[in-house]
This record gives structure tokens, C-alpha cells and sequence, in this order.
């Protein structure tokens, strides 16, 4: 007999079960067992679990197109949310879902950042936040290592990188918590009203904060026109045949795609921030927040 989220059968799948989404691995399982490339019902999406297949798809982009169209499970927004972004921010861009070779103009702009040798010129950076997590816990003689450490870290480094101040970090975890929400499926209306209305304002403040780093010309980071080195370099909004609204898209997209690692990166190695939030009322209205799992989706 099944339980929810361990089905037994191809019927009782469900992907946007929250008990599924708590935990993937039963129902990935019946799914690379009995239907490697399954047809998600009544859509013409199919999800695939074993690892040649999804290799062979993402290698032949002359095959198979990256994203979905509008309405697709999984794509991460409806009309309503769409239309929030039309009237009151930008088109929400998601630079790495879009084919080569357009692809690769996009990663050339930010991957200098996330490099080993973008590392390696933040190893100050890096080594000052160890130093000040290691002395926040030095006088309690113990440690719980993932919230101290694992995932603190990457979030305040990503921070940093994106172009951000450690104060915005509460605020940036609003944000990408709306922005993977949509992933999570089956939305109320008022949830995707909270995810799009919750979006503009980060593009509005990514959007922000990069005309700051336009004028100041002198921080290097993604949200910075700014090259990666040397950082007094400046690096044009036509390169690689932008101009400056593209440009300022491109910024605007990448920043907010990677500031979900904000939320999504480092949940995805403790379960405590979900777990925390079971019960609570959660912000767009109603009884609990009984499906915390679009980070772990996203992810």
C-alpha cells in the first residue's frame, strides 16, 4: 500500500504532491525503474530520471530546446504572474535557459565571477567571513556546523559576489523565496500574485543597485558593469553585440538568478529552513504555509 509521496505505481505519481516534493528520491526511483521518460498526464511534458538520457538532451540543443512554453508544469510562471512583470518591472529573463550560442554570451559575462580564479581573487573576502563565523561560536565552545558554517558561508560570499550588502541578505531571502516559488506548481491565485509582486521589487532593487555600481565605477561584481579583471576595467554594454537595454536585462537576470543560491543554495544542504516554516502563516494570506518546497524544486 502507498503513502503520499512513496507511490507504488506510475499512477499514483504525483510531482506536485508536497509529500513528493519533500522527498524525491521514492517516486525518482519508481519513475527510473519502470518509465526512464515519462509523460507527465494530460501534458505534453515528459520528465526524464536516468542520467545517459539527460545527458544526451542537454547536449543536442539542435534537438531539444531549452525552456517550455507558457502553461507547461514546471515552467515557473503563469499569465497572471507574467503580467505583473510586464506592467510593473521587466521580463523575467532566465539567461540559462536560453540555447546556444546566445548561451554562452550570457555565462561569458558572469563566469569570470564564479571561477577558480574568481575564488581566488575573493580568498580575503572568503577567509574574513570563516574568521568572523569561527568567532562567532569560539566562546560557546560548540557548534552546530551546517547553520554556523554551511550555511551562512556561501550565502554571505555569494552576497558579496552578486553585488550586494550583507544587510540585504533577510530581504534577498524574501525574494528568492518568491522567485522559486512558482516552481513548486499548483499556485493559489493569491501565491502568484505574492510571487510576482515579490519579483519586481528584487528586479527594481537589482536594477537599483546596479545604475549605483554604473556611477561609482569602482566595485567588481556581477552587478557592476565593471570587468572582472582588472576591475578598473571598464567592459562595455555592447560586448558580444548587447546594447544597453539588453544589457541591462542580462545584468538584471543573471544577478536575480544567481541571488537565488541565496535561498536555494544553501537549503539545499540542511532541511531546517523548510522544516522551520511548516505551520507558520505564510505571507500571501491563508490558514499555514503547508508546502515549503519550492527551493527544494528549484534545486
Amino acid at each position: 500500500m502507498s503513502s503520499p509521496g512513496r507511490p507504488q505505481t506510475l499512477d499514483e505519481v504525483d510531482l506536485f504532491d508536497p509529500a513528493t516534493q519533500e522527498d524525491w528520491n521514492p517516486t525518482y526511483d519508481l519513475l527510473r525503474a519502470e518509465a526512464p521518460v515519462w509523460q507527465m498526464p494530460g501534458t505534453d511534458t515528459f520528465v526524464l530520471t536516468r542520467f545517459d538520457d539527460i545527458h544526451q538532451v542537454l547536449r543536442q540543443t539542435d534537438v531539444f530546446a531549452r525552456g517550455a512554453r507558457e502553461g507547461a508544469p514546471g515552467t515557473g510562471m503563469s499569465s497572471r504572474t507574467a503580467a505583473i512583470y510586464a506592467e510593473r518591472g521587466w521580463p523575467r529573463l532566465t539567461p540559462l535557459a536560453i540555447d546556444p550560442p546566445v548561451h554562452r554570451r550570457y555565462r561569458e559575462l558572469v563566469d569570470p565571477f564564479f571561477s577558480v580564479q574568481g575564488a581566488e581573487r575573493r580568498r580575503g573576502l572568503i577567509t574574513a567571513i570563516v574568521d568572523e563565523l569561527l568567532d562567532n561560536v569560539a566562546g560557546r565552545g560548540e557548534m552546530e556546523y551546517v547553520a554556523d558554517i554551511a550555511v551562512p558561508l556561501p550565502v554571505r560570499v555569494i552576497t558579496e559576489v552578486m553585488g550586494f550588502s550583507a544587510e540585504d541578505i533577510p530581504q534577498l531571502k524574501v525574494w528568492s523565496e518568491a522567485w522559486v516559488l512558482p516552481f513548486r506548481g499548483r499556485l493559489t491565485e493569491d501565491e502568484e500574485v505574492y510571487a510576482g509582486e515579490r519579483g519586481v521589487e528584487f528586479q527594481h532593487h537589482i536594477h537599483a543597485t546596479v545604475e549605483a555600481k554604473r556611477a561609482a565605477r569602482t566595485h567588481c561584481n556581477v552587478a557592476s558593469p565593471i570587468g572582472p579583471a582588472p576591475c578598473t576595467t571598464a567592459v562595455s554594454p555592447s560586448r558580444g553585440g548587447l546594447d544597453r537595454t539588453a544589457w541591462n536585462a542580462t545584468v538584471n537576470g543573471s544577478t536575480w538568478a544567481a541571488c537565488s543560491s541565496v535561498r536555494v543554495g544553501s537549503v539545499g544542504t540542511t532541511r531546517e529552513a523548510a522544516t522551520a516554516s511548516r505551520g507558520a502563516k505564510p505571507p500571501w494570506g491563508g490558514a499555514s504555509a503547508s508546502r515549503p518546497t519550492a527551493d527544494r524544486k528549484a534545486t
